[in-house]
């Protein structure tokens, strides 16, 4: 289905794109179609920040059905990762399940981009270095250049840093990828009251 729905909108913008159907690869992520719809559900809520809870359920729940469903354990790692600040106090170590779950991503697929996010966003925080987490997030990247996420918990690692103009580099760099990222642009508005630059500052929030 995935490749019939990707190939017909191609042909039908053959002309104006001037590709043809050879440039377009659809890769299903699982072969099981109630995995995949509890994956968007869950990733809906996980984008959203609602819910993480639910969030972390689906993922599971998705797993349970496809465990070498490789998005599904990047989006549990991601989930993770949040929830040990948006749940704080559930008696869970969401730091380690986070991890567990990036590896067990990778270990199915090493050229995604979200657990090497994960697991630099983590590494101040499960005994490993900023520089080695900002390494995992160089990765993230590189593997995918849109995904804001990693831009933003990079500039995240600038920024409790000290180092305000790379983390306001990559902030404008999140929201050049999404400029919807509101939780981003907070950030770059902090970035920039720390580095003096308060009118700026101020205008993000407003906006915000």
């Amino acid at each position: 289905i995935q490749d019939e729905i990707a190939n017909a909108i191609v042909e039908a913008l053959r002309e104006t794109l001037g590709i043809g159907l050879e440039s377009v690869s659809v890769k299903a992520v699982t072969e099981n179609l109630d995995a995949y719809e509890l994956y968007l559900r869950a990733r809906g809520l996980f984008v959203a920040r609602q819910n993480l809870d639910e969030s972390l359920r689906l993922f599971e729940q998705a797993i349970d059905l496809d465990p070498q469903f490789a998005q599904a354990w990047e989006g549990l790692a991601a989930a993770h990762s949040v929830a040990q600040y948006w749940l704080e106090g559930d008696g869970i170590d969401h730091l380690a399940l986070s991890d567990e779950a990036a590896d067990r991503a990778l270990a199915i697929d090493p050229d995604l981009s979200m657990p090497y996010a994960v697991k630099g966003g983590n590494a101040p925080w499960t005994g490993k270095s900023y520089s080695m987490g900002i390494d995992f997030l160089d990765t993230a990247i590189e593997n995918d250049p849109k995904n804001a996420t990693a831009w933003l918990w990079r500039g995240l690692l600038f920024k409790e840093l000290g180092y305000m103009e790379r983390a306001v580099a990559d902030l404008e760099a999140c929201l050049e990828v999404d400029p919807g990222y509101m939780n981003c642009k907070a950030h770059l508005a902090e970035a920039h009251m720390n580095a003096g630059r308060v009118s700026t500052a101020l205008g993000l929030l407003e906006q915000i």
